[in-house]
């Protein structure tokens, strides 16, 4: 901790006051910037961790092994719910419920693959085909124990697309 050593022998010594002071180079060291690098130099050195930039990290918590929500046993499931369902593009409101319902099922199967530990979320969007192109791609930048799940379904009068993702809150 030559470094530490460097920067308190420039620090005023002065414990009495809590004012800034100035040193011949024009920067400012106080009261407290000396309380922190004496707490940080009494610190047995097994308590410190170094970085190869030689900084100090705090020690390291070792956490305990997290699951994964496994969106592979999911996807089968979605996947089959979306095709066996009957769909008649012309009938707004009995799409409207069979969106609602199948984001049920899908939550319950995923309260069924892992029921603690997680936030689900469901979402469906309803789109008729009228021969459009379209494009649905997903990137999620979490934890690794959380996952996210799409799977779509489309025949000549719908496309239909359900994404269930699973976040870890505990």
């Amino acid at each position: 901790m030559p470094l530490l050593d460097a920067i308190k022998s420039r620090l005023p010594r002065s414990s009495s006051s809590s004012t800034s002071k100035t040193d011949s180079n024009g920067e400012y060291y106080s009261r407290t910037l000396r309380i922190h690098i004496d707490n940080l130099t009494s610190l047995p050195d097994s308590s410190l961790m170094s970085r190869p930039s030689g900084t100090l990290s705090p020690p390291l918590r070792i956490a305990s092994p997290r699951i994964k929500f496994n969106a592979d046993q999911l996807r089968p499931y979605v996947r089959t719910t979306l095709a066996n369902a009957v769909w008649d593009g012309n009938d707004k409101a009995r799409m409207s419920q069979y969106s609602k319902d199948i984001c049920e099922k899908v939550k319950s199967r995923m309260l069924e693959i892992e029921p603690k530990g997680f936030k689900y979320i469901v979402t469906t969007t309803f789109t008729e085909n009228l021969g459009q192109a379209g494009r649905a791609d997903m990137a999620c930048h979490w934890e690794d124990t959380d996952a996210a799940c799409q799977e779509i379904f489309s025949n000549d009068g719908i496309i239909f697309v359900c994404i269930a993702y699973a976040i870890r809150v505990i």
